[in-house]
């Protein structure tokens, strides 16, 4: 049930590859965890985090330690919660037929394809519109990028040219917010929730790199999104079988729509750039929708 590239851990599987005494490292902050719970007054949680064990920036990693669950990718036993986790744009479906007894759905179990042409159709189904182009009939700058997410490899071109197999052909959207500076906002759903989002700033000629300088906590959501495009926002999540899910979202300055351009499962956040005291409340903000529509 393990992916190739995972290696035996005593108490979680991870990847191959990683040396002994980081395994170790690993395993025995697991075991202080573990101990730590079960000796507290509340009954101990346990979370299955599979196939990945999630890296310490992942969201769900924060997420299941302030919440105070005991969690692993071993999918031995029983546990209260499951999340479908795989650092992956396409992935095998779930492979298990039972829920361990969580009596819970799995989360994001039917999320298996996040690619951005499939996005891009999804958006269009959701929105009534969407954000590809045919090259070969370009007449403005458009973006040209992979369809496997996390690549950061979108490049602007001003020529029509024919497609090539492996990537998308983008309308250039305008987020500029100043001459220097394009603003993403990344869009957290949970549910039929979107408990908070977050701005975030790059140089304009860095628009496509994975780190951004700047980032703002943004709670009330309505100041940046209308009632209808947060809920075909939620939509679109729902479509793509996304029970939780942070998308990357631009907001173009000429037609003033949303486009919706990275759909993640996988996320890593709250973003670093934000102060200690954005960080927090995005982590109670996440556990708290967490609850309400998981009844985590």
């Amino acid at each position: 049930m393990y992916r190739h590239d995972y290696s035996r851990g005593v108490f979680n599987r991870y990847r191959k590859g990683m040396p002994l005494f980081e395994r170790l490292v690993k395993d025995c902050i697991h075991l202080v965890k573990w101990f730590k719970i079960a000796s507290g007054k509340d009954p101990m949680k346990r979370m299955l985090i599979y196939p990945h064990y999630p890296s310490k920036a992942g969201t769900i990693y924060k997420i299941a330690s302030h919440m105070g669950y005991v969690f692993t990718n071993k999918p031995q036993g029983q546990f209260d919660f499951v999340v479908f986790w795989e650092y992956a744009t396409y992935r095998q479906a779930w492979p298990f037929d039972h829920d361990f007894g969580s009596g819970r759905p799995i989360i994001n179990a039917e999320s298996v394809d996040i690619s951005k042409d499939v996005l891009d159709q999804k958006m269009t189904e959701a929105f009534g519109y969407g954000l590809n182009i045919n090259p070969k009939e370009a007449q403005t700058p458009y973006v040209k990028k992979s369809v496997v997410n996390a690549l950061h490899d979108g490049k602007v071109s001003n020529e029509s040219c024919d497609p090539e197999d492996g990537f998308v052909y983008q309308k250039l959207i305008d987020s500029r917010v100043n001459d220097h500076e394009v603003m993403d906002l990344r869009v957290v759903v949970i549910g039929k929730q979107i408990p908070h989002l977050y701005k975030v700033y790059r140089a304009i000629d860095d628009r496509f790199v994975g780190t951004a300088p700047k980032a703002v906590l943004q709670v009330n959501v309505d100041e940046e999104l209308s009632k209808p495009e947060q809920e075909n926002l939620i939509s679109l999540a729902r479509i793509m079988h996304l029970d939780y899910t942070e998308f990357d979202v631009l907001r173009d300055a000429g037609d003033k729509k949303i486009y919706v351009v990275d759909a993640n499962n996988t996320s890593h956040g709250p973003p670093p750039k934000l102060t200690k005291a954005e960080k927090s409340l995005a982590l109670d903000n996440l556990c708290q929708a967490f609850r309400e529509e998981f009844k985590a």
